[in-house]
């Protein structure tokens, strides 16, 4: 095929070559050419050097996208004449780890790779199907796409293709594929890519993976790496420079399924210092020079997987083409992920879509549909992405969000980033089309003549702005439930009275304990569990026998039910009558039609003073940044009573214009803020460190998240509350300094300045009749602390510093919260109220 070069807007004008797609200025064009090279403006990622070296990586191995122009292709230069048959030298292979999946001598025959068979006359049938399929697959059953947001043609677009765009299919006679050489098969590797030493040869002249031979059908060499590098920057620019959408939250282990080269990998972990990323895949192309916190294995994601610890989010994109059976990847990913971790796709379809029908009749979309046939033959169906919603849900995920793009072949579109996008996509596929469908187009019966034949088609069509046709995109993530969010079979009776509850419920759970666990849990696991109380009316074949013997999905179920039981054991402790909680615990009159405003309220101890104030009838406000937690608790809470009604804000703490924003919003909404509770707060990984390890950027970390915006919502919440002569201000501090703690050294400091901070507010503004005190929790049992950091060590130095011997609730933090801000604690400020059980008490 003839060389191609890069142009820029301005050249359009004095260069005949260079369509007249009207585009932005600093937008840069793919145009095949047969003209001589022109100089190129600007610092390109992807140019030729003096040997004829081409490709995407820069000098540290990996893509720095922050870097590039706005549009970086890879241009392939014609070198060395089918010096690609030439088998690469090996590099030395990376010392061999055990991979943590189950041996492969004990796959069913189902999940055995499907051979390719070449002879298959597909082509000339109309329903072939292997019998390999499971049952569910229909081939015909495609569910139009229709993307979530607008994508509009660019009316300066051409109405076809016009110059050299024209002369590159060969059904306008100017390219023959006799002759024709595939790029693939001219181009020299950059030096940067990686080659796996168990690649093997193709029919097609590509190298494929040689580990589990037969199951991945697309090429892993130097050309194939180029384009995955390229396709990663076109989905990042579709997701306006996004890595993910899923809510996380300082993830400490991260999973980055069918991987590739690893630049997904590679940027998340550097956006992610504190996290520990394992990047699979069949083959090992990932360079060695990346982030000291990625770990790479070579391994089949379809076996059981057998890590040492569980997963905050498992991330997996363009997968489609790569398992027989997704859903058993999704059952491996909820299998291990921590509860309240996330999942998420990010997945593309073979059929090709257009909202306009310009895509009748063109080679583009029967490539797609010869494609999906192929797929079909090879006993793989290629329309998945728009299954994965219903699958992670009835695998157990909950909060199932999907989200629908179109990702243009071609800058054809009218919004910038959709064009831009478009760019790389249509660069993506056109230097990729050949190796991308080989293997399908083969199983089909098709030739290598018919072959070339249709890649020269399509890409006539892809450079076509007459053609309007995109890849649909499905984004789609979901949340593993947390233990108490999942029904147990005793949930639901409509027995009321607790004696009747008891005799009809220890049936009940003892029935399904036996089903559910065939195999039995250890004293220890109970104990654990704060669920001692169950072991008296335990049978007695459940104890004593080792953790070891228990599945992971026994396991799952087994903690499930404990947490459940421990809590319907609580119940029996009640009288007969049937008591509500608010009959348990004080009612303050004081607080009804209070405005109290509260940070961090969509988690942990926040959440806990959200629901407690709207049963005492306050107008609760709560500021997050967790939009997913929020929305849950606001269906929580939605049972307490007409009057509960608490609003929900977005917002960044750390960002103080946000924060100024929202806390104005509030006073226009409300006229007022009663009690302000300063909650929000965090020691996570990124402030677990030792003194030596602190950086200037943990250090303003640590303030900004735990100090700052307290101080700032306070300042900006006063002036009203100075206006109105009363108000309660709760600030969230932490004992860590008074025992002190050393593993968050930067933490301590910001809750030891809280303490000074309240006893100098309490001072100041005392005049005005506002009280400010704080709270200084110890360990409490949050979520997030339980999965982060309530290890078996932590939590017996807990118990052994504290005098009383139990997990500390949310709840019991919140019940002081309310106190502090009712009246009953007129009396009250400047102080700091202790609540750990006993381990500093106020010493």
């Amino acid at each position: 095929m003839p060389d191609q070069e890069i142009y820029r807007d301005e050249d359009a004008d004095s260069n005949p070559n260079v369509p007249p797609y009207g585009m932005d200025e600093d937008f840069l064009y793919l145009a095949p050419t047969t003209a001589a090279p022109l100089p190129v403006q600007g610092s390109l990622v992807s140019v030729a050097d003096d040997n004829n070296q081409a490709g995407l990586r820069n000098i540290h191995g990996y893509m720095d996208l922050q870097t590039l122009m706005p549009f970086e292709t890879f241009v392939p230069m014609q070198s060395g004449f089918m010096s690609h048959l030439m088998p690469p030298p090996p590099i030395p292979p990376v010392p061999s780890q055990t991979p943590p999946f189950g041996d492969s001598a004990n796959q069913s025959a189902e999940n055995q790779p499907i051979p390719v068979n070449a002879d298959n006359p597909c082509v000339k049938q109309e329903a072939h199907v292997n019998e390999t399929l499971p049952s569910w697959y229909d081939p015909y059953k495609v569910t139009p796409f229709i993307p979530d947001e607008v994508i509009e043609v660019d009316p300066k677009l051409p109405k076809r293709a016009t110059g050299a765009f024209a002369a590159q299919s060969s059904k306008y006679g100017e390219v023959d594929p006799i002759y024709w050489v595939p790029e693939e098969f001219t181009r020299s590797s950059t030096g940067l890519s990686v080659v796996d030493s168990d690649s093997i040869l193709g029919d097609s002249g590509r190298t494929y993976n040689g580990y589990r031979e037969g199951k991945y059908f697309l090429p892993n060499d130097a050309a194939e790496q180029d384009r995955l590098d390229l396709q990663h920057a076109g989905l990042k620019v579709l997701l306006s420079h996004k890595l993910y959408l899923a809510p996380i939250q300082s993830p400490r282990y991260v999973c980055d399924l069918a991987c590739g080269t690893g630049l997904w990998t590679f940027e998340f972990a550097e956006e992610h210092p504190e996290a520990k990323v394992i990047g699979i895949d069949l083959s090992s192309i990932q360079p060695r020079n990346g982030p000291e916190n990625v770990e790479f294995i070579k391994g089949d994601c379809e076996d059981s997987w057998e890590f040492p610890f569980k997963f905050d989010y498992v991330h997996a994109r363009a997968v489609f083409t790569c398992f027989n059976d997704h859903r058993t990847v999704m059952r491996h990913a909820f299998d291990n992920l921590k509860p309240g971790g996330w999942v998420e796709y990010g997945d593309g379809s073979i059929e090709v879509g257009c909202l306009d029908g310009s895509t009748e009749g063109t080679a583009i979309k029967r490539w797609g549909e010869l494609m999906h046939q192929g797929g079909l033959a090879l006993g793989r169906e290629l329309h998945v992405a728009q299954h994965y919603k219903q699958w992670l849900t009835e695998v157990g995920f909950v909060d199932v969000v999907e989200k629908k793009l179109a990702w243009a072949f071609g800058p054809w579109p009218k919004d910038r980033r959709q064009k831009k996008a478009g760019a790389y996509c249509q660069a993506d596929l056109y230097e990729g089309i050949r190796g991308i469908s080989w293997v399908f187009l083969n199983a089909l019966g098709m030739s290598e003549l018919d072959i070339d034949k249709l890649v020269l088609d399509v890409r006539a069509d892809l450079v076509n702005p007459a053609v309007h046709s995109f890849l649909p995109i499905w984004v789609v993530y979901g949340r593993k439930p947390f233990d108490h969010e999942i029904e147990h079979p005793w949930q639901e009776s409509s027995v009321s009275s607790t004696s009747n509850l008891a005799e009809l419920r220890l049936g009940e759970i003892h029935s399904w304990i036996e089903q559910v666990r065939p195999t039995p849990v250890s004293v220890n696991d109970i104990t654990r569990n704060n669920l001692a109380e169950a072991i008296e009316v335990l049978p007695a074949n459940l104890i004593d026998v080792p953790r070891a013997e228990l599945t992971s999905s026994n396991t799952r179920k087994r903690n499930q039910t404990l947490t459940a039981y421990g809590a319907w054991r609580s119940t029996l402790t009640l009288s007969s009558d049937t008591l509500s909680e608010m009959a348990q615990y004080a009612t303050y009159p004081s607080l009804r039609g209070k405005t109290v405003l509260i940070t961090g309220g969509a988690e942990g101890i926040g959440a806990a003073a959200v629901e407690l104030f709207c049963k005492q009838g306050s107008k609760v406000i709560f500021l997050d940044y967790s939009e997913a937690s929020a929305a849950r608790l606001l269906e929580r809470v939605k049972g307490i009573s007409e009057a509960a009604n608490p609003t929900f804000m977005y917002c960044d703490l750390t960002n103080l214009d946000a924060l100024k924003e929202c806390a104005e919003q509030v006073l226009a909404d409300h006229g007022k803020v009663d009690v302000l509770i300063n909650n929000l707060g965090a020691a996570g990984p990124k402030s677990r460190v030792a003194s030596s390890e602190v950086t200037p950027e943990s250090f303003d970390y640590d303030i900004n998240v735990n100090l700052r915006h307290q101080f700032f919502l306070t300042q900006y919440v006063v002036p009203a509350m100075q206006k109105q002569g009363s108000g309660s201000i709760i600030n969230m501090g932490s004992i860590i300094w008074r025992i002190p703690e050393t593993s968050a050294p930067i933490y301590a400091t910001a809750k030891a300045g809280i303490v000074g901070m309240t006893r100098v507010h309490s001072k100041e503004f005392g005049k005005y009749g506002i009280r400010v005190n704080s709270i200084m929790p110890g360990s409490i049992a949050t979520e997030r602390q339980v999965q982060e950091v309530l290890t078996e060590e932590y939590e017996a130095n807990t118990m052994a510093a504290q005098s009383l011997k139990r997990r500390l609730l949310p709840e019991e933090v919140a019940r002081l919260m309310l106190f502090l801000a009712a009246e009953d604690s007129s009396a009250i400020t400047g102080s700091s109220y202790v609540i750990d059980g006993g381990w500093v008490s106020d010493k």
